[in-house]
């Protein structure tokens, strides 16, 4: 559990971000890997603001591992709901097969879940915590998607006229 809470430090989706954007960068859709880094970014910064303006502290002193800062929500959980998701929505506007992309969905809503349940396991967050994290991942991620999506619009019709 504790290397899966690793997975989701900011070393972890480092290795995880560099990996992907290599991959994206030889498929020649390096502007996804740009997107996807500056919307975790973002909701790193905006995870701080959440937990300070809650400030519900953690659970236990005698945790499995340390963590600092407020508890509410799970930044963990936050950052999995919006990597992960944000990877599905890359999987499903790449050119491959259907089952492959069932099969990555599956795999990152896994990864995703574990991350959560590892912080809940290690004593750092209540269920609540990571509830509210994938909830306000959630939210971040549609907020984010929209604004891409509204975005291309605004330049294909631009580009029209």
């Amino acid at each position: 559990m504790k290397f899966i809470s690793e997975a989701g430090d900011a070393l972890g989706y480092l290795f995880i971000v560099f990996l992907t954007t290599m991959i994206l960068f030889f498929k020649k859709v390096w502007k996804l890997a740009l997107q996807g880094v500056l919307i975790l970014i973002l909701a790193s910064g905006l995870n701080i603001l959440l937990k300070g303006f809650v400030a519900r502290p953690r659970p236990f002193e005698d945790s499995l591992v340390y963590a600092s800062f407020y508890s509410f929500p799970s930044g963990h959980a936050m950052s999995a709901m919006v990597f992960y998701g944000f990877l599905i929505h890359i999987v499903f506007s790449l050119e491959i097969k259907p089952f492959l992309k069932y099969l990555f969905t599956l795999i990152f809503v896994f990864i995703s879940f574990i991350i959560g349940l590892s912080r809940i396991y290690l004593g750092v967050h209540y269920a609540s915590d990571i509830l509210g994290g994938y909830f306000a991942g959630l939210i971040w991620l549609m907020f984010c998607l929209m604004v891409i999506y509204s975005l291309k619009i605004r330049t294909i019709n631009t580009n029209k006229t």
